[in-house]
Protein backbone atom coordinates (compact mmCIF):
# COMPACT_ATOMS: atom_id res chain seq x y z
CA UNK A 1 0.00 0.00 0.00
CA UNK A 2 1.06 3.39 -1.03
CA UNK A 3 1.27 6.47 1.18
CA UNK A 4 -0.51 9.24 -0.49
CA UNK A 5 -2.68 7.74 -2.84
CA UNK A 6 -5.98 8.64 -1.46
CA UNK A 7 -5.16 7.28 2.34
CA UNK A 8 -5.15 9.13 5.35
CA UNK A 9 -4.72 8.21 9.29
CA UNK A 10 -6.61 9.52 12.07
CA UNK A 11 -5.24 9.07 15.48
CA UNK A 12 -8.16 8.83 18.43
CA UNK A 13 -8.44 7.46 21.47
CA UNK A 14 -5.94 5.14 21.30
CA UNK A 15 -6.37 4.14 18.19
CA UNK A 16 -4.93 4.29 14.34
CA UNK A 17 -7.62 4.40 12.09
CA UNK A 18 -6.53 4.17 8.28
CA UNK A 19 -9.22 6.65 5.85
CA UNK A 20 -9.49 5.50 2.08
CA UNK A 21 -10.96 7.90 -0.33
CA UNK A 22 -11.19 8.80 -4.11
CA UNK A 23 -8.96 11.46 -4.72
CA UNK A 24 -10.15 13.42 -7.68
CA UNK A 25 -14.09 13.45 -7.06
CA UNK A 26 -15.78 14.78 -10.25
CA UNK A 27 -17.62 17.66 -8.38
CA UNK A 28 -16.55 17.99 -4.80
CA UNK A 29 -19.10 17.54 -1.55
CA UNK A 30 -17.85 17.96 1.55
CA UNK A 31 -20.73 15.51 3.27
CA UNK A 32 -20.53 12.99 0.28
CA UNK A 33 -16.52 12.99 1.14
CA UNK A 34 -16.91 12.23 4.80
CA UNK A 35 -19.19 9.62 4.35
CA UNK A 36 -17.57 7.75 1.34
CA UNK A 37 -14.29 7.95 3.75
CA UNK A 38 -16.30 6.82 7.03
CA UNK A 39 -17.93 3.72 4.79
CA UNK A 40 -13.65 2.98 3.88
CA UNK A 41 -12.31 3.33 7.24
CA UNK A 42 -11.09 0.48 9.67
CA UNK A 43 -8.52 0.69 12.72
CA UNK A 44 -5.52 -0.84 12.71
CA UNK A 45 -4.74 -0.73 15.93
CA UNK A 46 -6.69 -1.69 19.50
CA UNK A 47 -6.24 -1.54 23.05
CA UNK A 48 -4.93 0.59 25.64
CA UNK A 49 -2.35 3.56 25.56
CA UNK A 50 -1.73 6.34 22.85
CA UNK A 51 -0.41 6.47 20.06
CA UNK A 52 0.91 9.67 18.84
CA UNK A 53 1.93 10.17 14.94
CA UNK A 54 4.49 12.38 13.80
CA UNK A 55 2.83 15.27 11.68
CA UNK A 56 5.66 13.84 8.12
CA UNK A 57 7.20 10.69 7.23
CA UNK A 58 5.22 7.97 9.22
CA UNK A 59 5.47 5.78 6.22
CA UNK A 60 7.65 3.09 5.31
CA UNK A 61 9.48 3.48 2.29
CA UNK A 62 7.65 0.17 0.84
CA UNK A 63 4.44 1.79 2.34
CA UNK A 64 3.75 -1.09 4.35
CA UNK A 65 4.26 -0.42 7.85
CA UNK A 66 3.55 3.35 9.97
CA UNK A 67 5.47 4.25 12.71
CA UNK A 68 4.11 6.10 16.47
CA UNK A 69 5.21 6.41 19.98
CA UNK A 70 2.59 5.89 22.61
CA UNK A 71 2.58 8.81 24.67
CA UNK A 72 -0.16 8.68 26.91
CA UNK A 73 -1.67 11.94 25.75
CA UNK A 74 -3.99 12.76 22.57
CA UNK A 75 -2.07 15.93 21.75
CA UNK A 76 1.49 14.30 22.45
CA UNK A 77 2.44 17.30 24.82
CA UNK A 78 2.81 14.65 27.49
CA UNK A 79 6.39 13.28 26.83
CA UNK A 80 5.94 9.82 28.98
CA UNK A 81 6.16 7.25 25.88
CA UNK A 82 8.55 4.63 26.24
CA UNK A 83 8.30 2.85 23.09
CA UNK A 84 8.47 3.31 19.48
CA UNK A 85 6.20 1.07 17.16
CA UNK A 86 5.10 -0.08 13.85
CA UNK A 87 1.87 -1.43 12.74
CA UNK A 88 1.52 -3.03 9.15
CA UNK A 89 -1.21 -1.36 7.69
CA UNK A 90 -2.43 -4.78 5.98
CA UNK A 91 -2.49 -6.79 9.06
CA UNK A 92 -2.62 -4.58 11.72
CA UNK A 93 0.96 -6.60 13.22
CA UNK A 94 2.29 -4.24 15.44
CA UNK A 95 5.82 -4.60 16.08
CA UNK A 96 8.44 -2.36 18.94
CA UNK A 97 11.45 -1.45 17.18
CA UNK A 98 12.50 0.11 20.17
CA UNK A 99 12.21 0.01 24.23
CA UNK A 100 13.37 2.98 25.93
CA UNK A 101 15.31 1.94 29.68
CA UNK A 102 16.32 3.38 32.78
CA UNK A 103 13.48 5.80 32.90
CA UNK A 104 14.10 7.45 30.02
CA UNK A 105 11.31 8.35 27.83
CA UNK A 106 10.84 8.17 23.57
CA UNK A 107 8.91 9.40 20.61
CA UNK A 108 8.49 11.92 17.53
CA UNK A 109 9.27 8.82 15.33
CA UNK A 110 9.80 9.52 11.44
CA UNK A 111 10.92 6.77 8.94
CA UNK A 112 13.99 6.95 6.39
CA UNK A 113 12.85 7.94 2.82
CA UNK A 114 14.60 4.63 1.48
CA UNK A 115 16.07 2.37 4.11
CA UNK A 116 14.70 0.55 6.81
CA UNK A 117 15.34 2.97 9.63
CA UNK A 118 13.57 5.23 11.60
CA UNK A 119 14.75 8.30 13.70
CA UNK A 120 13.36 9.97 17.09
CA UNK A 121 13.96 11.64 20.48
CA UNK A 122 15.18 9.95 23.07
CA UNK A 123 15.34 12.09 26.62
CA UNK A 124 18.33 10.84 29.67
CA UNK A 125 18.37 7.99 31.40
CA UNK A 126 18.44 8.02 34.83
CA UNK A 127 16.56 11.19 35.31
CA UNK A 128 16.71 12.87 38.61
CA UNK A 129 15.15 16.33 39.97
CA UNK A 130 17.79 18.58 38.43
CA UNK A 131 18.00 16.27 34.96
CA UNK A 132 15.65 15.29 33.16
CA UNK A 133 13.82 15.49 29.96
CA UNK A 134 13.60 18.72 28.78
CA UNK A 135 14.12 20.27 25.26
CA UNK A 136 17.91 20.93 25.55
CA UNK A 137 18.37 17.31 27.40
CA UNK A 138 16.71 15.75 24.85
CA UNK A 139 18.63 13.67 21.86
CA UNK A 140 18.43 12.36 18.82
CA UNK A 141 18.65 8.27 17.57
CA UNK A 142 18.67 5.94 14.97
CA UNK A 143 16.73 2.34 14.77
CA UNK A 144 17.60 0.24 12.10
CA UNK A 145 14.83 -1.79 12.10
CA UNK A 146 17.16 -5.19 10.97
CA UNK A 147 18.15 -4.47 14.76
CA UNK A 148 15.35 -3.53 16.78
CA UNK A 149 16.27 -2.15 20.33
CA UNK A 150 19.85 -1.03 19.14
CA UNK A 151 19.99 2.68 19.28
CA UNK A 152 22.35 5.05 17.30
CA UNK A 153 23.26 8.86 18.64
CA UNK A 154 22.54 11.27 15.63
CA UNK A 155 23.69 14.08 17.91
CA UNK A 156 27.52 14.59 18.22
CA UNK A 157 26.95 17.18 21.37
CA UNK A 158 28.43 18.77 24.50
CA UNK A 159 25.73 19.88 26.63
CA UNK A 160 27.77 20.18 30.30
CA UNK A 161 31.78 22.01 30.03
CA UNK A 162 33.68 21.77 28.73
CA UNK A 163 32.62 22.30 25.41
CA UNK A 164 34.26 20.80 22.59
CA UNK A 165 34.59 23.02 19.58
CA UNK A 166 31.67 22.60 17.27
CA UNK A 167 29.95 20.19 18.81
CA UNK A 168 25.99 21.44 19.20
CA UNK A 169 25.01 22.36 22.81
CA UNK A 170 21.46 21.42 23.51
CA UNK A 171 18.87 19.07 22.20
CA UNK A 172 17.30 18.17 18.65
CA UNK A 173 13.75 17.50 17.72
CA UNK A 174 11.67 16.30 15.08
CA UNK A 175 14.42 14.59 12.98
CA UNK A 176 14.21 14.07 9.24
CA UNK A 177 15.78 12.89 6.27
CA UNK A 178 16.06 14.70 3.16
CA UNK A 179 14.90 13.14 0.03
CA UNK A 180 18.14 11.12 -0.59
CA UNK A 181 18.80 10.19 3.04
CA UNK A 182 21.69 11.63 3.38
CA UNK A 183 21.00 14.54 5.90
CA UNK A 184 18.96 14.98 9.18
CA UNK A 185 16.98 18.46 9.69
CA UNK A 186 16.64 19.12 13.46
CA UNK A 187 15.48 21.90 15.48
CA UNK A 188 18.06 22.51 17.89
CA UNK A 189 16.83 24.13 21.59
CA UNK A 190 20.74 25.43 23.53
CA UNK A 191 19.12 26.67 26.80
CA UNK A 192 15.62 27.48 27.81
CA UNK A 193 15.75 30.58 25.42
CA UNK A 194 18.27 30.08 22.55
CA UNK A 195 16.75 27.97 19.79
CA UNK A 196 18.66 27.01 16.58
CA UNK A 197 18.17 25.00 13.33
CA UNK A 198 20.64 22.73 12.12
CA UNK A 199 21.43 19.05 9.21
CA UNK A 200 23.84 16.79 10.52
CA UNK A 201 24.80 13.88 8.20
CA UNK A 202 23.34 10.91 8.63
CA UNK A 203 24.56 7.96 10.08
CA UNK A 204 25.03 4.74 7.92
Amino acid sequence: MKPGRGISIVCAAGLLVLFGCRQHAPRFSPMKSLNQAAATSRPITRGPGGRILTNTRVWSPDGEWIVYDVRSDPAGERFDGERIEIVRVRTGEVRTIYQARHGARCGVATFHPLEPKVAFILGPEYPTPDWQYCAWHRQGVIVDLRHPGVAENLDARDIVPPFTPGALRGGSHVHVWDGAGEMVSLPMKITSWQPALGFTPAAR
